[in-house]
């Protein structure tokens, strides 16, 4: 997706790449939203765990392929980056470090700003 975009803008494309029986035997598509007023790397947190929970719904293990365009395309790339600290420390400029300390590992803050690559995302 991009900026101000809806997953109904790729009907015709998915329809028309199901056409060939190779892509259609081998692919399923799959559209993911979300609100662009949204901070990007909340997004890609958003679109990381929906992966995730797809993965293990659906035992999804032959390799994912994302295409995205725009910010869906920044989105996409977000799940083939690991950040480190670089973006957290962006972030907070200041105090980075003991910020880091007070947030818990789980808050979504902290798993927006600090994440690793999907291993099983193979294209981009």
């Amino acid at each position: 997706m991009g900026f101000f975009s809806s997953k109904f803008v790729w009907r015709n494309t998915i329809s028309s790449l199901l056409q060939d029986p190779q892509i259609r035997r081998n692919y399923q598509f799959w559209a993911f939203s979300y609100p662009t007023g949204n901070p990007i790397s909340y997004s890609a947190l958003r679109l990381r765990e929906d992966v995730a929970f797809a993965q293990k719904q659906f035992g999804l293990s032959q390799g994912i392929v994302l295409i995205g365009h725009s910010m869906g395309g920044l989105l996409c790339q977000m799940q083939v980056t690991s950040s480190g600290r670089t973006i957290w420390n962006e972030v907070f400029g200041t105090k980075p470090q003991e910020l880091y300390y007070q947030i818990p590992e789980y808050s979504p803050v902290k798993q927006a700003l600090i994440f690793r690559a999907n291993p099983s995302v193979k294209l981009v």
